[in-house]
């Protein structure tokens, strides 16, 4: 069955029994671990594997199953399986990558089922996992932007960065999301432009670009506006940090989703632009 469907029938089962459907972890928690025990009997994964997890970790005594089994949250379980299947790609190994897939699509089934805030997107083979906002949101400025990103691979692992970061929920994090966001961003502009502008400075390859390609002049004015109140804002808070310290400057998670949002936006009106009609003059 679909997974939309299967979510959808287990959401309508529990509205007929009038059982409040909210927070599902309990049972997010009972699939994953049940997804990672049918995957590898024992709870041992292939000695090959094993290592590469412990060292990604940084812990030579690191176990992946108990790393999910004391997860205490849907976003330490989620950083968990991010490094488990981080570990099994990256081993080249044939056993490891058949155990990738079949874990992915263990895992996926188990998201699709749970009613928690997390997505999980693949392209060419990696996978990332995010917190869900809201759905027409994220399939338009997130998978579709990783998805057409996957030409650009510096780019693609800055926004990806900032999405992992982002799912971990650390705000002394924070400040590094914003950062990779601008970098993901500034290279972009800097590839498909062909230039080593940095982002203040695009404002007139950009207008150019656009006009080349007949995006309407509105559109190109509220592109450039935007960009430049989202330039001053890192700059003045990010990257410059406008006189205030490090340690004093606070960026609250509602400002963070929303220029992760942004950003999106920026990339996917660009990338669109681009593939409807990248040669023109």
């Amino acid at each position: 069955m679909d997974p939309d469907k299967m979510r959808q029938k287990r959401e309508e089962t529990y509205k007929r029994w009038n059982i409040p459907y909210t927070n599902d972890f309990p049972h997010f928690y009972q699939r994953i671990l049940l997804a990672f025990a049918s995957t590898f009997p024992g709870h041992k994964m292939p000695s090959i594997a094993q290592e590469s997890f412990q060292m990604i970790r940084g812990n030579n005594d690191a176990s992946a199953y108990y790393a999910l089994y004391y997860a205490t949250s849907v976003g330490k379980i989620a950083c968990v399986l991010q490094e488990l299947f981080q570990s099994l790609k990256s081993t080249g190994d044939v056993n490891c990558l058949y155990a990738f897939r079949e874990l992915s699509e263990k895992v996926l089934n188990a998201i699709n089922l749970s009613h928690v805030p997390i997505k999980m997107t693949q392209v060419n083979g990696e996978i990332t996992l995010y917190p869900e906002g809201a759905t027409e949101m994220d399939d338009a400025l997130v998978n579709d932007t990783l998805t057409w990103l996957e030409n650009y691979e510096e780019v693609r692992s800055d926004f990806t960065n900032a999405l992992k970061i982002y799912m971990e929920n650390q705000p002394e994090q924070y400040r590094q999301i914003l950062d990779n966001l601008r970098l993901a961003l500034e290279k972009l502009f800097r590839i498909i432009l062909n230039n080593d502008k940095p982002l203040e400075k695009q404002k007139e390859p950009l207008c150019q670009w656009f006009d080349a390609r007949g995006v309407k002049q509105e559109i190109v004015k509220m592109y450039t506006m935007l960009l430049d109140t989202f330039t001053l804002y890192q700059n003045e808070h990010v990257k410059h940090q406008g006189g205030v310290s490090q340690a004093e400057e606070r960026f609250t998670r509602e400002e963070v989703e929303f220029l992760i949002y942004l950003t999106g936006s920026f990339m996917r009106l660009f990338l669109s632009v681009q593939q409807s009609k990248p040669n023109a003059l």
